[in-house]
């Protein structure tokens, strides 16, 4: 059956204007957008801003790290130049206390002990010993001495003498017609110069000598033993009291 007019004229009608193939719609330029362009301009000059002022700050951080980082290595530096120079200090503070240690040993040494002196007496050669050190030298001397006596002309109390010699066994020995080892006859162990007078005791070179020990403290040996009051107690054994009392 042939389509009716009226329904052709219905059909015609919707193809015109529905169809999209035959009339496509079409946007008028002149309708405005969802967002205008000049939103869209500023915003970007906003974001441009703001990259600026970012960047600004990131650049603000970075030079005030780099300062930062570089006062710490001037004072790491400066740190370091300190250290090394106390190190040196010390070093040097050692090195002084070792040489002037080294320099008392050398001249507050005792020739016959190799010791710091312990009491010093000095001899008329400018030679100075231990107290107890020439006593025994002395001492030594008279038995080197006896040590060369035949023993038929030498009484039996003086052979192989060990003990210390007294005053009288000394007179006995060296004074007088009958003396078996005549004459008082010292020495320096250092200069072998003959000793005629008695040591003489310094104050002042005793004086320092103490002074010196007790400040180098545990470093330098002291000696308990003491020295008897008096000279005739230290030399009246080994020289007569002429020469003491001259």
């Amino acid at each position: 059956m042939a389509p009716s007019r009226r329904a052709m004229v219905r059909q015609s009608h919707v193809r015109k204007h529905y169809n999209l193939r035959s009339s496509p719609l079409k946007l008028n330029p002149s309708l405005p957008s969802s967002k205008p362009s000049s939103c869209i301009n500023n915003d970007n000059e906003l974001l441009r801003i703001e990259l600026t002022i970012a960047h600004e700050e990131v650049s603000k951080i970075e030079t005030l790290l780099s300062t930062n980082v570089n006062q710490l290595r001037k004072e790491l530096a400066k740190a370091e130049r300190e250290k090394k120079k106390a190190f040196t200090g010390r070093d040097d503070v050692v090195a002084a206390y070792q040489n002037f240690l080294h320099s008392a040993d050398v001249v507050l040494q005792c020739p016959i002990c190799q010791a710091v002196i312990k009491q010093p007496f000095t001899l008329e050669c400018h030679h100075t010993f231990c107290y107890h050190c020439l006593v025994s030298l002395f001492h030594n001397r008279i038995r080197a001495r006896l040590s060369c006596c035949i023993d038929e002309i030498l009484p039996e109390r003086f052979q192989h003498h060990l003990a210390p010699f007294t005053s009288a066994e000394v007179k006995e020995l060296c004074d007088g017609p009958y003396a078996i080892i005549p004459g008082r006859f010292y020495s320096c162990p250092t200069c072998q110069a003959y000793v005629e007078k008695p040591p003489v005791e310094i104050p002042l070179l005793s004086e320092v000598v103490g002074k010196i020990t007790g400040a180098l403290g545990p470093d330098i040996e002291r000696s308990e033993r003491r020295v008897p009051a008096g000279p005739a107690a230290h030399w009246g054994v080994f020289f007569e009291q002429e020469e003491i009392d001259m």
